[in-house]
């Protein structure tokens, strides 16, 4: 039982950076389109970084690997 909800907490976890990070990356693009680079580049590569850390390093490294295991 403890198995599944950690399972549950980290798949939680990784659909919210995921989230996130594709809003981030909207932002990055809205501002570099309105005119303004630096803060969207900011935006952008914060983008990255979330999109990564929800996708590979939670989703894939964390999720699949002990849904596979259990």
């Amino acid at each position: 039982m403890q198995i599944l909800i950690e399972l549950f907490v980290y798949a939680l976890g990784a659909g919210a950076l995921t989230l996130l990070g594709l809003a981030t990356e909207y932002s990055g693009l809205q501002q570099l389109t309105g005119g303004d680079p630096v803060l969207g580049l900011w935006f952008t590569g914060f983008g990255v970084v979330l999109l990564y850390a929800g996708v590979y390093l939670l989703g894939y490294e964390q999720v699949v690997r002990r849904a596979i295991d259990a």
